[in-house]
C-alpha cells in the first residue's frame, strides 16, 4: 500500500465520520459524504472499469490499496444512501444499492476523546448482500457476483 492510498485511507477513517460534526450526514449519505472504497477481486487487472449513478457522473479514482493483485477505486462525493451506483466491469454492468451505514466509537487523534464515526457497511450488488471487507470497502468479487 502506498504512502498516499494509507494517508487517504486515515483520512477517511478518522475525519469522514466524525457524527459529532453533523448528526444527519450518516443519515443521509454514504460513509456520511466522504467517499469509501470498491475493491476488484478476481478478475484481469486490464478491465475495464466504469461508475456512474442513477443521476450521472461521479467522482472516483483508481487506488493501490492492500493488494497490487486487486483492483481498487475511491468513490467520492455525497452519494445517498438511496441513490444507486452501475458499476460497468468490461461488458457486464452491476447494480448497487441499499446502502447502509454503521455508527461505531472512536478516538479522535487530536484529543483522544471518544467520538461516534459512521462509515459504509453493506450494501447489495444485483439482489447479493455484501458486507464490507474492511472500513469503508466494498468488495466485488467476480466468483461470487456472476
Amino acid at each position: 500500500m502506498s504512502k498516499l492510498s494509507k494517508i487517504i485511507l486515515a483520512l477517511l477513517l478518522i475525519y469522514s465520520c466524525d457524527r459529532n460534526k453533523d448528526v444527519k450526514l450518516c443519515e443521509k449519505y454514504v460513509a456520511s459524504g466522504n467517499g469509501f472504497f470498491i475493491q476488484f477481486k478476481n478478475i484481469d487487472t486490464t478491465s475495464t472499469i466504469k461508475i456512474t449513478t442513477s443521476k450521472g457522473k461521479i467522482n472516483y479514482s483508481r487506488e493501490n490499496l492492500f493488494n497490487s493483485n486487486n483492483i481498487s477505486y475511491g468513490v467520492y462525493g455525497k452519494i445517498l444512501l438511496e441513490d444507486t451506483l452501475y458499476v460497468k466491469l468490461n461488458s457486464k454492468t452491476y447494480k448497487v444499492y441499499d446502502f447502509e451505514n454503521i455508527e461505531e466509537e472512536g478516538i479522535d487523534g487530536s484529543n483522544h476523546r471518544k467520538i461516534k464515526v459512521c462509515r459504509f457497511c453493506r450494501a447489495t450488488v444485483n439482489g447479493t448482500k455484501i458486507k464490507d471487507y474492511r472500513n469503508n470497502v466494498l468488495v466485488f468479487d467476480k466468483n461470487i457476483l456472476n
